[in-house]
């Protein structure tokens, strides 16, 4: 049986996963991210130490059993990253975060491995008389009050009266229609509710022009009743 050729055996794991190569081709490059994390193992490392949906997602297709091993020898990450749909910005964005939750651990780790050796020291140095180590050691063990962060007071009772004044001495000006209608109920008034206004001293008519007959006072030479005569007759 002869023995395929390089490129026949690339073809064939691209088949395996099924990937386009000329999306592999057109994927942006990871050789520099890579790198910076030490080589392809240590960034696989870090992957399958992550809980986020992208890294599990692209470990799913990379560390499949029945993916055949010749396959992930062959094929690049940017291959797999198209296998599992995953962009280069996630992909990266998951392997940093993954890088930092692993150094947190250890950070941790590491910090409660020897507080027991810092404990021990610092108690050491505040037996001698370092007035430093004595304080640290009083608040550690809660003999004295520890320092409070920054804190920021807000006080609201004062905001929210202040905008109460200025809410109250704010007048609201009536719309036009009640204005309307306040005129309009003011001077269609009832019988029965004019006999208990008070009477005008001056009324002024409507029409400046014309003379009402109630109001027209007739001259005494003027003036004569229905039983005069003329005196011709």
């Amino acid at each position: 049986m002869p023995l395929r050729t390089a490129a026949e055996t690339r073809a064939l794991c691209y088949k395996t996963i099924g990937v386009d190569p000329n999306e592999v081709a057109q994927f942006p490059r990871l050789s520099y991210t890579v790198k910076a994390f030490g080589g392809k193992s240590s960034v696989l490392e870090h992957l399958r130490s992550s809980s986020s949906i992208t890294a599990r997602r692209f470990i799913e297709v990379y560390d499949d059993i029945m993916l055949p091993a010749i396959v992930r020898r062959t094929l690049s990450l940017e291959a797999f990253c198209v296998a599992a749909k995953v962009t280069s910005e996630q992909f990266r964005f998951a392997l940093s975060q993954a890088a930092l939750e692993k150094s947190q651990f250890e950070g941790s780790i590491k910090a409660a491995t020897v507080h027991p050796a810092i404990v021990a020291k610092s108690s050491e140095l505040a037996l001698e008389g370092d007035i430093d180590h004595v304080t640290l050691n009083m608040k550690h063990m809660g003999f004295l009050p520890l320092p409070k962060g920054s804190q920021v007071s807000v006080n609201v009772n004062a905001n929210a009266n202040a905008n109460a004044a200025a809410q109250s001495a704010t007048v609201v000006a009536p719309s036009p229609e009640n204005t309307i209608r306040g005129l309009v109920n003011r001077f269609n008034l009832t019988p029965k509710t004019q006999q208990l206004l008070p009477d005008a001293k001056e009324v002024v008519p409507l029409d400046m022009g014309r003379v009402a007959e109630s109001e027209y006072v007739e001259s005494e030479e003027d003036s004569f009743t229905a039983q005069d005569t003329w005196s011709d007759e």
